[in-house]
Parts: C-alpha cells; sequence; structure tokens
C-alpha cells in the first residue's frame, strides 16, 4: 500500500515518481495526491519525460487518484499497466477528458461493468460504473470519475467516442437543481447506453 499526499509529496522532477512505481510490482493499493506548485513544477507533471519502460502493477486492486489544476492524471496514468478489475477513483481539475478516458480505457471497458450512474448538479457531478458481479469481493470493481462541473460535463460528451458500454443494462441518472445545466445533457446520456434495461431517475 502507498499513499502520498499534500504540497511537498512528489519528487522536484515529479515523473521520477513513476521510476518509484516501477520498483513496486506487488502493489495492491495506490492513493496519490497529486499536488503540483508552481514553483517546483512550472510545466505541470511532464509525465511525458519519463522514458521507462510501463510500469506493470499486475497486483493493484484499489487506486484513488486526486489531482490538483497542473496534475495531469490521464497522462500519469498512460504510463501504467494494471489489471480491468480495478476499484478506481478519481477526481481531477482542468485535465483532458480525452486524456483521462483514454488512459482509463481498459477499466472502462470491462465486461463487469453492468451498472452506471450519471450525476449532474452544481455541486456534485461524476460518472460512475460499477459491477454487480464483483459485491462480495474485497475491492468491489468500479470506475469514477469526478471533473467536477465543467470537467465531467465534458467527459460526458466525449465518453461514447472512447468506449461502448453496451454491458450496461442499469442506468441512474441524479439530477439536482437547479439542473439547467444539466439538462442540456439528459439526452447525449441516454444515447451512450442501448442495451439498459433499467432506468432510475
Amino acid at each position: 500500500s502507498l499513499t502520498l499526499q499534500g504540497w511537498s509529496s512528489l519528487p522536484y522532477r515529479s515523473w521520477e515518481l513513476l521510476n518509484l512505481l516501477s520498483k513496486t510490482p506487488r502493489l495492491e493499493r495506490l492513493f496519490l495526491h497529486l499536488v503540483l506548485s508552481t514553483r517546483d513544477h512550472p510545466e505541470g507533471g511532464q509525465w511525458d519525460r519519463y522514458s521507462g519502460e510501463p510500469v506493470q502493477l499486475a497486483h493493484l486492486k484499489t487506486v484513488a487518484l486526486h489531482g490538483g489544476q497542473r496534475a495531469n492524471i490521464g497522462k500519469f496514468w498512460s504510463h501504467i499497466v494494471a489489471p480491468d478489475d480495478l476499484a478506481v477513483d478519481v477526481s481531477f481539475q482542468g485535465d483532458s477528458a480525452t486524456d483521462i478516458l483514454a488512459a482509463f480505457g481498459q477499466q472502462l471497458k470491462n465486461t463487469l461493468h453492468d451498472a452506471c450512474t450519471v450525476a449532474l448538479g452544481p455541486d456534485n457531478h461524476y460518472f460512475l460504473l460499477t459491477s454487480s458481479a464483483n459485491e462480495l469481493a474485497d475491492h468491489r470493481c468500479h470506475v469514477k470519475l469526478d471533473g467536477g462541473q465543467r470537467g465531467t460535463l465534458v467527459l460526458l460528451a466525449q465518453v461514447n467516442a472512447h468506449t461502448q458500454l453496451e454491458q450496461v443494462t442499469r442506468l441512474t441518472l441524479k439530477l439536482y437543481e437547479p439542473f439547467r445545466l444539466a439538462l442540456s445533457s439528459f439526452t447525449g446520456v441516454l444515447s451512450m447506453f442501448s442495451s439498459v434495461n433499467s432506468f432510475t431517475l
């Protein structure tokens, strides 16, 4: 289990964190709070400067990544190879929705994910895929992506271009007042799911 959080938790060259993770192949739980100060990381994470082999975390069960404005979680995770039945919790600010969706594509495409919850509201935005088949497991297989109000709406607009969600049979939409902004995404959300046989609003 590895937990890093706080302003001084990352190396001066943040991509060296990937070198550290490459030495922990039996890691099962990873919790990172990626906050990059302007002073120490003037150009953000610069994860593309990592020149090593992809980081193999075949035993990983749980990952929680919380990023600030300059963390670029998608680019960070793109260097990691992990199982597709993870418990994934990601919150991001200002990251590219395309990078996030591409990086977590393997986990999003997990065919065990048969339920989806979309929350759209002024202070509560997230996209959640879960698996009822893993309810008895130590870690429940799921992917939760929270980009705040703007980030989650952008992510919803792009998710269908990155992964097909035919395996989802249960859909829950949570709309909160005032949901004027949320309603504009309502039709687009429904169009992503062709196999839903249970819908809760």
